[in-house]
């Protein structure tokens, strides 16, 4: 495996070279490394003071792959999915802020052909519920919740701070641990396959 810089450098996974690029580009010491499955890993987690939910102005650590199968670098869920409908509901709520799925970084984009749940974060509900798509089975477990990553400034993208702020008013779960601002639903794969554009989600009768 390679990687490959802006500029068009190459670069060979695991290598000295790509770290001290790594560094230099994100300003302190980074290194790639390879999973190893079932090893315990952490993650530094900002969230910005939130009223009303349980973590609130802290930085903390939190473990990666916290509810699935320690065999990647994932947050929390083997697969995230938002919808679209979700999106525009967002946007409505926010003045003017620019949204985009790069702000929530979902596997899966979904788009309800009757327009349901529009008006309303349409997934927010959603639980226990095996679903597919193309040939691939999940279960669709909680809303995920969201921390700062979401009102970064990136690429396309400026600051917005009101985009956690807007959701822990409109979108607060309530969970046994506690009260979270959430966008997005997670997912744990059930059977594994191919899912391409297009596919169509089937939900049980």
């Amino acid at each position: 495996m390679v990687v490959v810089d802006p500029g068009g450098r190459v670069y060979p996974a695991g290598s000295g070279e790509l770290d001290a690029a790594l560094t230099e580009a994100l300003g302190e010491p980074v290194r790639l490394v390879e999973v190893v499955e079932g090893r315990e890993e952490t993650y530094g987690s900002e969230w910005p003071e939130i009223p009303g939910t349980v973590l609130s102005d802290v930085e903390v650590d939190l473990p990666v792959a916290a509810i699935t199968e320690k065999t990647s670098f994932v947050d929390a869920s083997a697969v995230h999915i938002i919808v679209n409908q979700s999106m525009t509901h967002l946007a409505s709520l926010l003045d003017g802020v620019k949204l985009g799925v790069e702000r929530f970084r979902p596997n899966i984009v979904l788009d309800a052909h009757d327009n349901s749940g529009s008006g309303e974060f349409a997934d927010l509900a959603w639980k226990d519920l095996v679903v597919k798509i193309g040939d691939v089975e999940l279960r669709v477990g909680d809303p995920t919740p969201r921390c700062v990553m979401t009102t970064l400034a990136q690429p396309g993208y400026e600051q917005a701070k009101s985009v956690l702020q807007v959701l822990a008013t409109a979108a607060r779960k309530e969970f046994d641990y506690g009260a979270f601002a959430c966008f997005g639903t997670n997912a744990e794969v059930v059977a594994a396959g191919t899912i391409q554009v297009g596919d169509t989600l089937i939900t049980p009768d």
